[in-house]
């Protein structure tokens, strides 16, 4: 989705005041994680409203739970034969074929040749306090549900210091935007501290895609 200039111009006001925030339209934008200041670059998209609305219908035994690690050249066709817990037909495809573009935008990112991909579901608050990932760079994005939470730089150190009594500002990406950051194995700049929201009895289960670079079995990125 196109979105106005009046939006644009204030994602514009927000990069000059958030030097380490990059805000863009399309997935090249992303390439702004390659700046030194920069920790987080968002893509502010949306999905098909037929493919969202799918998505939130599937029951939760029906969400795909996949962790793979593939060729940043996989075919949809593959990646949608790991789905196996999900009906199959065009929204599964339409799936797998948003997953394997958005591959192929961290490949031309990192220069990855294979990476490890995560097509998750989460219904709990493993993942809910706050950290630093230990990989260089990172894409994600929440098809379902609520999206990840992010602190500023300058409250990064009492976010991870009190955890859940942190009282500061958090700001949270929007489903089905895409976020590229930094983790602590940059080459440059800072790592983004951030989390996965904490869970309510009533939140919907939480889909979420995650492209990384592979590790070894030492757990050392390749």
């Amino acid at each position: 989705m196109t979105r106005s200039r009046a939006e644009q111009a204030v994602d514009a006001r927000d990069a000059f005041a958030k030097p380490w925030l990059a805000s863009c339209d399309d997935a090249i934008g992303l390439e702004a994680i390659g700046r030194r200041e920069v920790q987080l670059a968002i893509w502010r998209r949306s999905l098909p409203s037929h493919l969202t609305q799918w998505l939130n219908a599937l029951k939760r035994a029906e969400l795909p739970d996949l962790s793979v690690v593939l060729s940043t050249s996989a075919s949809p066709a593959l990646v949608a034969s790991f789905m196996v817990s999900t009906p199959g037909g065009p929204m599964r495809d339409l799936l797998a074929e948003d997953a394997c573009a958005l591959v192929r935008s961290y490949a031309a990112l990192t220069g990855c040749a294979f990476v490890t991909v995560r097509l998750e579901s989460v219904s709990d608050d493993s993942c809910s306090r706050f950290h630093r990932d230990a990989s260089k760079v990172r894409l994600f994005t929440t098809y379902r549900g609520k999206g990840t939470e992010f602190v500023a730089p300058e409250n990064s150190s009492a976010a991870i210091r009190e955890q859940r009594s942190y009282r500061g500002a958090i700001e949270r990406l929007a489903a089905h935007e895409v976020a590229v950051w930094k983790g602590t194995g940059a080459e440059e700049g800072d790592a983004l501290v951030h989390r996965s929201p904490p869970m309510q009895r009533a939140d919907s289960v939480r889909l979420v895609l995650c492209v990384d670079a592979p590790v070894d079995e030492r757990g050392w990125i390749l």
